[in-house]
């Protein structure tokens, strides 16, 4: 990857793409008590030969007390994240596709360019954010919405390795190794 010029101006335009949803941003919910973590990334897959990176996403929620976590043993995660500006995430749960949960986002102006680590010239400016992300969480169980939540100041970022000029999008799948590997019970006792 060419890591000698980040891209200092990224799209400024919060929805590049037409087709994308525009989130309606209309309504805040300020005692919603609801925080989200969602991540989309490329994980490189130790000892696997040729191709080894591969997509993983999750989507927790935390909302009064209770932890809805879509993960990658249990869940099929997706996601559509723009250079700068946009993000749609969703998850579906494997054995119950009436579990499922959205996010999509938007960002105004032009975020704070960061420093993050890479694997070959170390920390290098390859990450923007900015916590003044809008942001609508909706969470539907047995097909009914019980999570519908908007913010205006979500931390929202993109970056980390190397920068990209096109809107990436991924799914969520674990390598047959790695799920090998996830399914292994150790005995911690003899490590």
């Amino acid at each position: 990857p060419n890591m000698s010029k980040p891209n200092p101006n990224p799209n400024p335009n919060p929805n590049p793409n037409p087709n994308m949803g525009n989130p309606n941003m209309s309504k805040p919910n300020p005692n919603l008590e609801l925080a989200v973590t969602a991540v989309g990334a490329l994980r490189e897959v130790p000892g696997i030969r040729g191709k080894n990176l591969e997509e993983v996403g999750m989507l927790a929620v935390h909302h009064k007390g209770r932890f809805i976590g879509f993960l990658p043993k249990d869940s099929l995660v997706s996601w559509e994240v723009s250079p700068w500006g946009y993000w749609r995430m969703s998850a579906v749960k494997n054995k119950d596709p009436s579990f499922r949960a959205e996010i999509e986002a938007v960002a105004d102006g032009q975020g704070t360019l960061l420093r993050a680590p890479t694997d070959k010239i170390g920390l290098y400016p390859v990450c923007r954010d900015t916590f003044g992300g809008k942001v609508r969480v909706r969470v539907w169980e047995n097909d009914n919405i019980i999570i519908d939540g908007v913010t205006e100041n979500a931390g929202l970022e993109v970056g980390g390795g190397t920068p990209w000029d096109e809107t990436w999008i991924g799914q969520g799948k674990y390598s047959r190794a790695v799920g090998t590997l996830l399914r292994a019970e150790v005995n911690l006792e003899k490590i």
